[in-house]
């Protein structure tokens, strides 16, 4: 640590704990409402100029608080340290190495973020840039070589870089949310970690298709925000069910007054248009509909082999897959 830290003169740090446990016993013990469990990483501990937070204080807190005090405690961190796209590219290479780390598990590593305070050697552009490093690996190890990368860190990763990017933005960007039912399954086959996954977010529009799974679980969401559900035509769907328009808080999605659309991607982006600035869309179809939404919308398309949740990100003329959470665990 003290080599990363020598060349900077009144550095800001910040330590990030990346991925979940992969045992299940540790896992099973963490809060389902924590901010580690939501969103698979958590601040281990921060140090700068009027943002100091130590983890290790309460044993390890810093697992269980809110997503909202998470984000009071890394916004203003990734603020200080300032818009800098060299470290998204370099978490993004970070993350084409891990995704080549078939078998490994990275138990209790941490990015860590440093940036320079000191204002003579600011004003003086002799400040090292910011950096961030890989570091902790005491506890990586190596599972089966033939088996998947390490799911929770890949997608910690992804998230990472949607928090800096969210820091240093002025609006939030279009957030989109997919849940992914498979046609055969009730609800209450639906991991109740994907119910938690949708905990913190503040959505404006809850769309559905026809798909009796997926159309049952928007009728969950909808009641749990006070919030209408708009169901799609079928036209996109291959897979159609039997709908009940006439429960309550039911709508037709023709009623948002969107234009006629030839293809799943330019009907999403009407649906995330009408959201820009007022929340999250969220998705809820079958995971067939998921794949071809994904395949329509986004720079790398995945294939979804599972039920599941998983966020789009809208960046310049795409979408980017930041966040997934499958019930089988598999990514790509």
């Amino acid at each position: 640590m003290m080599d990363v830290l020598s060349t900077y003169t009144k550095p800001a740090c910040m330590d990030v704990k990346i991925g979940l446990p992969h045992d299940p016993k540790l896992r099973a013990a963490m809060s389902p409402m924590g901010v580690a469990r939501l969103l698979g990483f958590y601040v281990h501990g921060v140090d700068a100029d009027d943002l100091v937070y130590h983890n290790r204080v309460n044993g390890y807190i810093g697992r269980e608080v809110s997503v909202g005090t998470f984000h009071n405690i890394c916004t203003p961190f990734f603020k200080k340290l300032g818009k800098t796209p060299e470290l998204v590219r370099k978490l993004e290479s970070l993350l084409e190495v891990v995704l080549l780390c078939e078998g490994y598990y990275f138990d209790s590593t941490s990015l860590f973020f440093v940036f320079e305070q000191d204002e003579e050697r600011l004003k003086s552009n002799t400040a090292q840039p910011p950096a961030v490093f890989l570091i902790d690996f005491e506890r990586v190890k190596i599972v089966d070589t033939s088996s998947l990368p390490d799911v929770p860190v890949i997608s910690s990763i992804k998230q990472v870089i949607y928090e800096m990017q969210l820091a240093w933005e002025a609006q939030k960007p279009n957030t989109v949310y997919i849940v992914a039912a498979a046609t055969a399954s009730g609800p209450s086959e639906i991991s109740e970690t994907c119910v938690e996954r949708l905990s913190y977010t503040d959505p404006h529009l809850i769309v559905s298709s026809r798909s009796t799974s997926a159309f049952s679980f928007a009728l969950s969401l909808g009641r749990k925000w006070n919030k209408n559900i708009h169901v799609l035509d079928d036209q996109f769907e291959e897979e159609k069910g039997e709908v009940d328009m006439t429960s309550p808080g039911t709508k037709r999605a023709s009623e948002l007054g969107l234009e006629k659309a030839n293809d799943l991607g330019a009907l999403v982006k009407q649906l995330s248009s009408q959201c820009t600035g007022k929340g999250e869309l969220i998705l809820c179809v079958s995971r067939t509909l998921a794949n071809a939404i994904v395949a329509a919308i986004a720079k790398h398309p995945l294939d979804l082999k599972s039920d599941g949740v998983f966020m789009l990100v809208e960046r310049e003329d795409h979408f980017r897959v930041c966040q997934l959470y499958q019930l089988s665990g598999a990514t790509t």
